[in-house]
């Protein structure tokens, strides 16, 4: 854990008092979203060797060096530690990625190629996000469906021995989530990708952030 020698800098708020914000990470030049909802920030800034004049995730409580291991984790995990210190009212968060982003109101169409370096622009996004979230705790990626249970699918193209290792840690530090852990890699064949989300601030963010 790193705790960054400035202050945390609003590089891209305009409204203090905004009860929801979307991080999306940022790795290389890209379009910037219009809309105040989002807030872009740029992952393993600590390590890249440039800076895209937004938001580093290497200031405040951060991890930003870790991002080669935990990847968008560390933007993450800065929004999970600073980003109640801009937004005090914050109710809702998400994250997406400067390339991925969800279409809230209808499939995205287009009948030409996307440009390059392109973000789109959907208007009344937050109202969309607000009018989702009535009556869900969380938005995810459509589920992808398997073949086979996610054990084996994680097992054929990673390390088996992570997935042993996750439940001997889980079980020695949560084993009340013994149960539901087995029953969701071993017995399921669906998984929503991607990692991105938009929840509640305190019922899906910052106690699952506290377990890991």
């Amino acid at each position: 854990m790193v705790k960054g020698n400035r202050g945390i800098d609003i590089l891209c708020s305009k409204d203090p008092t905004a009860k929801v914000k979307i991080l999306v990470c940022y790795y290389q030049p890209w379009s910037l979203p219009s809309e105040d909802i989002f807030f872009p920030i740029q992952a393993a800034k600590s390590s890249s060797g440039y800076n895209l004049q937004i938001q580093g995730d290497d200031i405040g409580d951060n991890i930003s060096s870790r991002n080669a291991v935990f990847g968008e984790f560390t933007a993450w995990y800065w929004g999970w530690k600073n980003i109640k210190t801009l937004y005090q009212n914050l109710e809702y968060i998400g994250l997406a990625h400067y390339r991925r982003v969800f279409a809230l109101n209808e499939p995205f169409k287009c009948e030409t190629a996307i440009p390059k370096k392109y973000f789109p622009e959907i208007e009344g996004y937050e109202t969309l996000v607000m009018q989702k979230l009535e009556s869900k705790d969380i938005i995810l990626t459509k589920p992808v469906l398997f073949g086979v249970d996610l054990k084996t699918q994680y097992e054929k193209f990673h390390n088996a021995s992570d997935y042993l290792l996750l439940k001997e840690v889980m079980h020695e530090i949560y084993p009340e989530y013994d149960k539901s852990l087995t029953e969701f890699f071993e017995n399921d064949n669906t998984i929503s990708l991607y990692c991105c989300f938009i929840s509640k601030y305190n019922r899906l963010v910052r106690q699952p952030l506290e377990m890991l």
